[in-house]
């Protein structure tokens, strides 16, 4: 289905549309008396770029880690091509998640944090040539040809960024989920690992089909994706749904993107007020 990434939503196949990748069903966390989330109800097709953007602090990263299996809902359902999240059995299933910050081992070169994933599935022993093979066309597809034994100490910001992404992509997943991934970057480098990000979902190298982001920028919701969801404050509520529907790539001085982002700067200008 790696067509449907090229289409607007309501252009897809209307099975796509009926049978979500990811759907979460009145979904809401507590933590304590501090209600984080809210009856949440989301269906997001296979082969989508998604943004989750609201303002700071307003619960999208404990949504993510929800859609992760990273947490546990309070109330309602997250189920992941039709199963309960966690439970899904297929390779398509599987989730790949990217935090903020690269989380890499500082003892480890490139290759070796790339790798860790596969030795985790090996109980810890040590990997084979497919996998060593496999790691080395992940740190290509993320450009890093030339940087696989050096250290995270050596690497730049971004160049770290790419390192773990290239490490999510090690399980082969179908849905990758990323919690603001280049919120710490330069605005320079952040555009142009988005340039990058979009390349790799929209290859054939991979089986990453389905992408979720969280982000507090707007031009980069708007710039990247399908679909975005817009959240209110804590506890959040899913207040509106902006449809994307513009070809790629993107100039930001087409006519119709700059309609969209100034739209959902006035949304988000209003549920800032609200609060």
């Amino acid at each position: 289905m790696r067509n449907l990434r090229m289409l607007s939503p309501e252009l897809r196949p209307a099975s796509a549309r009926e049978f979500p990748c990811i759907e979460t069903i009145d979904l809401g966390v507590q933590f304590g008396e501090l209600s984080v989330l809210e009856r949440i109800n989301l269906r997001i097709a296979e082969g989508e770029f998604v943004s989750l953007l609201g303002p700071s602090g307003c619960g999208k990263s404990t949504l993510l880690r929800v859609l992760a299996g990273l947490l546990h809902a309070s109330t309602g359902e997250v189920r992941v091509q039709g199963l309960p999240v966690g439970a899904a059995a297929t390779d398509d299933g599987r989730l790949g998640l990217v935090f903020q910050k690269p989380l890499l081992l500082p003892w480890r070169n490139t290759l070796q944090n790339v790798l860790l994933p596969k030795e985790l599935e090996h109980g810890g022993n040590a990997v084979g040539t497919l996998d060593r093979n496999q790691a080395r066309k992940m740190i290509g597809l993320v450009q890093l040809e030339g940087f696989e034994t050096s250290y995270p100490s050596e690497l730049s910001g971004g160049m770290q960024q790419r390192v773990a992404i290239a490490r999510a992509l090690m399980s082969n997943p179908g849905i990758l989920l990323m919690d603001e991934p280049f919120g710490a970057l330069d605005e320079i480098t952040r555009e142009a690992l988005n340039e990058e990000l979009l390349r790799i979902w929209q290859s054939h190298e991979t089986r990453l089909s389905t992408l979720v982001m969280v982000t507090h920028s707007i031009p980069e919701a708007v710039q990247m994706s399908d679909r975005i969801f817009v959240l209110a404050p804590r506890p959040a509520r899913l207040v509106e749904v902006v449809d994307i529907p513009l070809p790629r790539p993107r100039s930001p001085e087409e006519p119709e993107l700059a309609r969209i982002t100034a739209h959902v700067r006035r949304l988000m200008r209003s549920i800032t007020c609200v609060a």
